[in-house]
């Protein structure tokens, strides 16, 4: 073999092995194409799962706030609905003993008067 077919020869095989090279380069570029192309894919499921779960989570807290507000809503309003009856028996109770001291005042006023009547028919028949 002289030295222009050596040339010619390792040309040949250059030529080849290029074509090649670049058919291993572009399978291992789409492998990892394709190994990111499925990580990607698993973190943006993972991450729509997370998502899903912190909207379910802020739901259940809303949900318990609600329900918590709620009965402190009932417990306020329990309280005023107490607080207005026991008002009422106050202002009820005195009320009665408002009566009853008037009933007195008046009993007392009666007795004054037939009092007063007796005292003035007694003056009467000495005057």
């Amino acid at each position: 073999m002289t030295k222009e077919q050596k040339r010619t020869f390792t040309n040949e095989i250059k030529l080849e092995m290029r074509g090649m090279i670049n058919d291993i380069a572009a399978h291992h570029a789409d492998m990892l194409k394709d190994r990111m192309t499925e990580r990607i894919t698993g973190l943006e499921d993972k991450n729509n799962e997370d998502h899903a779960n912190m909207v379910e989570k802020f739901q259940e807290e809303l949900l318990l706030v609600s329900e918590y507000c709620k009965r402190q809503v009932q417990k306020v309003q329990a309280d005023f609905h107490t607080e207005i009856r026991s008002m009422q028996k106050l202002r009820a109770r005195d009320r009665s003993d408002y009566d009853s001291q008037f009933q007195k005042v008046g009993a007392r006023a009666a007795e004054t008067r037939e009092d007063t009547d007796r005292q003035a028919t007694y003056f009467d028949t000495f005057a």
